[in-house]
């Protein structure tokens, strides 16, 4: 059996979209995604946001320059101002993940003495 992949990298959205969409050429279809990821990157480096409908929203997010001290040497140190991108998943793509959960089997609940207790949904 085949190792399953935890990710999904280029080469694996390359070898689906031949797949789904029947292409022949492999070789259009990888110039299309590198295109495309090369695209994203200038926008990004930019500083303009992507949205990508039914995706997500790539948010470039300016973070400000502050003091850090290290928890074990109390060396402390300024990070400076850097630009970092935060992803917010669209709503119809998040029902769509979730859409084969069902609910709980179990409820985490706490007692009070700050214990943990599992109760199962025929419990309740």
């Amino acid at each position: 059996m085949p190792k399953k992949n935890k990710y999904v990298n280029k080469s694996v959205i390359i070898d689906r979209i031949c797949r789904k969409y029947n292409l022949a050429s492999r070789e259009d279809t990888t110039k299309i995604v590198y295109a495309t990821v090369k695209v994203m990157e200038d926008a990004l480096r930019n500083h303009e946001d992507i949205m990508l409908h039914n995706v997500g929203h790539f948010i470039v997010h300016r973070r400000l320059a502050h003091g850090n001290k290290h928890p074990v040497t109390k060396v402390r140190k300024i990070l400076p101002l850097r630009m970092t991108v935060k992803f917010k998943l669209a709503p119809k793509l998040k029902r769509l993940m979730n859409a084969a959960l069902t609910t709980p089997l179990s409820v985490p609940t706490t007692n009070n003495l700050g214990r943990i207790n599992v109760k199962s949904n025929n419990q309740q």
